[in-house]
């Protein structure tokens, strides 16, 4: 085998893996701040969905208790869309 070939690869593989390395870990973090934020995103929605729910009168919910149901999940939908 030749040994320039060889010490052209190694050469190659010093400057590429550190930034390979790099951009996974970038990747990663991003991907971390993500899942953190769909967390926070869905215990709040949970957190402020009980009461409205189970405020409800038993049976089918009446018409003005069910609209702000959609209004307290669509405020927090629209600030988790902002921070996305």
């Amino acid at each position: 085998m030749n040994t320039t070939t060889v010490e052209q690869s190694a050469d190659f593989g010093r400057h590429t893996l550190p930034a390979i390395f790099r951009l996974q870990n970038e990747g990663f973090e991003r991907l971390l701040k993500l899942t953190e934020l769909n967390l926070a995103a869905i215990k709040g929605m949970l957190d402020g969905g009980q009461s409205p729910l189970s405020s409800l009168p038993s049976g089918l919910p009446s018409s003005t208790g069910a609209v702000g149901v959609p209004q307290q999940f669509f405020e927090p939908a629209l600030a988790y869309a902002e921070q996305v």
